[in-house]
This record gives C-alpha cells, sequence and structure tokens, in this order.
C-alpha cells in the first residue's frame, strides 16, 4: 500500500514538474507576459510572410502556443528568459544541451514536408515537443522518438497537459526508427547526422519524404529532401543550409 502511495504521488509531482521546473508557477509567470508574447507573435507572422506558408500551416502556427514548449528543463530562471524571447527568430536551450529550432526554421521544415491531414508521420529528435505540436495540428498522427530519457519524459508530460492526443512519444535512439509503425508517409529530422539512416529510408513510404540535415553534427549541414518514387527507388535534393544539434547514438559511430 505505502508503495502504492509513493507511485501515486511521483505521478503527480512529475505532472506539475519538469524536471526543476515547476509548470504551475510558469504558466502563472506567462499569463503576466501576454501583452509582450501577443506583440512576438504578431512579429513572427509578419517574418513568416516571405514564406507564403499554405492556410492550414499558418493557422496550425496561430493555434500551438510556442511559449508552453520553449521551457528550461532544468531552470526557472532560464525558462522565464525564454518565455520573454519565445517569438524570437532565435533557438532557445532547453537544457540537455538541447534547444527549441527558431520561429522560422520550424515553419520552413513543416511547409517543406508538405502535411497531409491523412499523414502518419515520424520526428526524429522530440527536443521541446514544439515541432511535434505543429505537425500534429496537420496530420493524423505524430511518432516522435527523443534519445535523452529525462527530456522525452517531460516533453512527453507537456503533450498531455495541453492534450496534444495524437502524439506518440518515446524515449529511444531515433537512428533506428519506429519500425512497427512504419511506414510513414514524412519523416521530419531535426537533429544532424553525417548520413542518412539506413532504418529511415526503410520506414519510409513509397511517394514518402523524409527531410534530414546532413554534414558536420557542429557545423553548418545541407537539409537533404529525400522522396521514395513509386517503384521504391530514392531520390534526393539539397535544399538549404542549416544547423541542427547532433543526432547522438548510433549515428556518432559512422556508416557500417
Amino acid at each position: 500500500m505505502r508503495k502504492k502511495s509513493i507511485i501515486i504521488l511521483s505521478l503527480i509531482v512529475f505532472s506539475i514538474l519538469g524536471f526543476g521546473v515547476n509548470l504551475n508557477e510558469l504558466e502563472t509567470y506567462i499569463k503576466t507576459q501576454q501583452g509582450l508574447l501577443a506583440k512576438q507573435k504578431s512579429n513572427m507572422f509578419v517574418r513568416m510572410r516571405k514564406f507564403n506558408l499554405p492556410p492550414r500551416v499558418q493557422k496550425a502556427f496561430e493555434d500551438v502556443q510556442r511559449e508552453l514548449f520553449t521551457f528550461h528543463r532544468e531552470s526557472i530562471a532560464a525558462s522565464k528568459a525564454n518565455v520573454r524571447q519565445t517569438y524570437q527568430e532565435t533557438p532557445l536551450a532547453i537544457g540537455y544541451g538541447q534547444t527549441i529550432s527558431s520561429p522560422n526554421m520550424v515553419a520552413i521544415m513543416t511547409k517543406m514536408a508538405i502535411p497531409d491531414p491523412n499523414d502518419v508521420v515520424l520526428e526524429i529528435g522530440t527536443g521541446s515537443g514544439y515541432q511535434g505540436a505543429i505537425l500534429s495540428k496537420l496530420c493524423k498522427k505524430v511518432y516522435t522518438i527523443e534519445i535523452v530519457k529525462p527530456l522525452s519524459q517531460s516533453t512527453e508530460g507537456v503533450f498531455k497537459r495541453y492534450n496534444y492526443t495524437n502524439i506518440v512519444s518515446k524515449a529511444a535512439d531515433g537512428y533506428f526508427g519506429w519500425k512497427e509503425h512504419g511506414p510513414f508517409d514524412k519523416i521530419l529530422v531535426t537533429c544532424a547526422t553525417n548520413h542518412i539512416p539506413p532504418a529511415l529510408i526503410q520506414q519510409l513510404k513509397r511517394g514518402g519524404i523524409m527531410l534530414v540535415p546532413v554534414g558536420h553534427p557542429y557545423k553548418t549541414q545541407q537539409l537533404i529532401e529525400v522522396t521514395k518514387l513509386a517503384d521504391g527507388k530514392i531520390k534526393t535534393r539539397r535544399l538549404m543550409h542549416v544547423r541542427f544539434v547532433p543526432m547522438t547514438g548510433r549515428a556518432m559511430q559512422g556508416a557500417r
């Protein structure tokens, strides 16, 4: 009975904590910053005009509150600082050596993925959860993998807290994908690798698209579009220079 009580108490504590950050306290702080956030969000949409986002993608960015995902998992002070910069065009540290991508980068990745309402999408690199939340507004189902276990657990708690019910997450090495839920219509890789993981190519549906940053993990990379044609052949196209945090785990060992 005592053990059961401890488990229940742990779940309650987890529901209000972001591993050192009290989300109730952070939500209260966010309420005090609504004027600033509204102005920043308006400016974000002005910057995004150049991308000519489809209306449904634009609406996803309107609906998802980025400020709920920017918090630093290890520091309430850093979390509050992030809130004040939520919609500025800059990546923000969220703890465990990870970042939330800038709004423009998330917009570019989302538009290039050409999300469809019936798509089942795999995201490699859950991170803050913001990209997954945007995708969840545009697709049928999002499966997302994060290799940093405490970050994965924290972000899973955020998904549950804010009712993102069509997102399924797990802590694992994204290099190997999530075979049991594939093949996927779209795969978005939000961490840099020096080669495209073979398992991800295998798990991409025919006619599907994968976006993956390829190059040196600590330098500028190329965002590569991988398309699997109807006959199963692979077509790649370089899209733009980007800079993402590295894919760790198996990817760091190089291709075999």
